[in-house]
């Protein structure tokens, strides 16, 4: 797809991703060609929406207790495991049903798990096997690794990052139905709890690719820049406020965390429903 077609696809909203996903379970489809989940011992249901580790084979018992921890990877100085049950859950885009943000979200997330020896502190993922997916133009970037070098080109990066700038700021328009733990959420506890009744809430949010084996953290510098890609990882500045009273926060962001937040929908209500009405964007702040 060539620059002026892309454009065009940027200003008019795409067709909905469940033209060409029709049903959770092409949904399942799409995330394991990324995951290869099917090859690990875990176990989808038929509709893949509930995913969890398989029964020990000793037991041969079907107690949720039966199922050992799965050890996914090591990553951020910690084992991290996939326990308990996990639902396919799904964000979509507003003002671009061809964009959304599909995983899998515990729950249960108290459960505890012993640590081994020798080994990292154990992790519990509270979402795994992440993506963005773009079925306009065919695009699926993983969530999971943040380190994850991504080959998309110029303006499919621009693309992506405008539609996941989209979704935070549907996040944030929401913010005050999050619950502790959400992205945001304390920064905004912090504001609200300085007023008597909290006034219209302004927001503004902007996420960007980090770059490519920078020395620190740092956004993507150069949309065409051969020597330094752009990775999954991603970092946010955001900044709400109210009465001319700000808070923010600047740093590195897991976008799959909005998958535990009200914002997300099971996979089934996605796709036994239509599209749900276009929300209104927050105001953002004056500069």
């Amino acid at each position: 797809m060539n620059a002026v077609a892309l454009i065009l696809c940027t200003m008019v909203a795409g067709a909905d991703a469940r033209e060409t996903i029709p049903t959770s379970q092409k949904l399942f489809e799409v995330i394991d060609n990324t995951y290869a989940i099917s090859k690990r011992p875990l176990e989808i249901s038929e509709d893949g929406i509930i995913l969890q580790p398989v029964v020990n084979k000793v037991s041969h018992n079907a107690d949720g207790a039966d199922r050992p921890p799965y050890l996914l990877h090591y990553q951020q100085n910690a084992s991290n495991y996939v326990a308990g049950k996990y639902e396919l859950k799904v964000i979509a885009c507003p003002g671009a049903p061809n964009f959304l943000l599909a995983g899998y979200v515990i729950q249960n997330d108290h459960i505890l798990i012993g640590r081994q020896p020798d080994q990292p502190t154990p992790r519990l993922l509270h979402q795994c096997f992440s993506v963005l997916l773009d079925t306009d133009r065919n695009i699926v970037v993983p969530l999971d690794d943040p380190k994850l070098r991504l080959l998309l080109q110029g303006e499919q990066i621009k693309s992506v990052q405008a539609n996941c700038n989209r979704i935070w700021h549907d996040y944030l328009s929401a913010i005050d139905k999050q619950e502790s733990g959400a992205p945001f959420y304390e920064e905004f506890r912090d504001l609200r709890r300085q007023f008597i009744t909290l006034p219209p809430l302004e927001s503004d949010v902007s996420v960007s690719f980090l770059a490519e084996a920078a020395e620190s953290p740092r956004a993507y510098p150069n949309l065409h820049d051969q020597n330094r890609r752009p990775v999954a990882g991603m970092s946010v500045r955001m900044a709400i406020a109210a009465d001319q009273r700000m808070n923010g926060f600047d740093g590195q962001i897991e976008m799959q965390r909005l998958l535990s937040t009200t914002i997300a929908q099971s996979a089934s209500a996605y796709f036994d429903h239509p599209p749900a009405t276009e929300t209104t964007q927050p105001t953002s702040i004056s500069e």
